[in-house]
């Protein structure tokens, strides 16, 4: 087993929650998975920018966890840190624009509703896609004729390093079930 105390020490001093030896079975659709090293429930931007350091300063490898559809973690389970989007990470607002604005911790099934509730269409087709935005955005997820391409405007997202930056357009490179994102540690 890895060496946590200074990983840990980053996390306590940021305000970051975390759990030891956290079950991935209670945070996956199919009920498996022994236990992450460290389980970390990032609720802000300034809260994930102090992980991204403290995983990049100890070299602690680190997972992005979405809403576990679908995900198969092995009995021995995950070294490093699993990282779970909480808190602002899970708004999703309206704004003056008439545009949504979500956090890629949002469940799609949040976000089809909020928009239907505005009267907006466009996304009925991600209706019933068990995920969270932020991955629905990562591999463009689909449906029914349609995928998040067709929806998606711009995206806000940190470096690996913690660094921000937004992309629009052809920047986001959509394609079937692939994005800019793929391949990068850009979250």
């Amino acid at each position: 087993m890895s060496d946590y105390r200074k990983f840990d020490a980053a996390l306590q001093s940021a305000g970051v929650c975390y759990k030891t030896d956290e079950p991935m079975s209670a945070h996956t659709s199919f009920k498996i998975g022994g236990p992450a090293d460290r389980f970390v429930e990032v609720k802000t931007v300034s809260e994930l920018q102090a992980v991204l350091n403290a995983v990049s300063d100890e070299n602690v490898p680190y997972f992005i966890l979405g809403n576990g559809s679908n995900l198969l973690v092995p009995d021995e389970g995950l070294r490093g840190a699993v990282l779970t989007l909480q808190g602002d990470f899970k708004k999703v607002q309206s704004l003056a624009s008439g545009h949504v604005l979500c956090g890629a911790g949002a469940s799609l099934a949040t976000v089809c509703s909020f928009a239907r509730g505005q009267g907006l269409t466009g996304l009925e087709f991600a209706w019933g896609i068990p995920g969270q935005l932020g991955g629905a955005v990562y591999m463009n997820a689909g449906a029914y004729g349609g995928e998040m391409k067709q929806v998606v405007e711009r995206v806000h997202f940190l470096e690996a390093d913690g660094t921000p930056g937004v992309m629009s357009g052809e920047d986001l490179a959509f394609g079937y079930r692939k994005s800019a994102f793929m391949g990068t540690k850009r979250i």
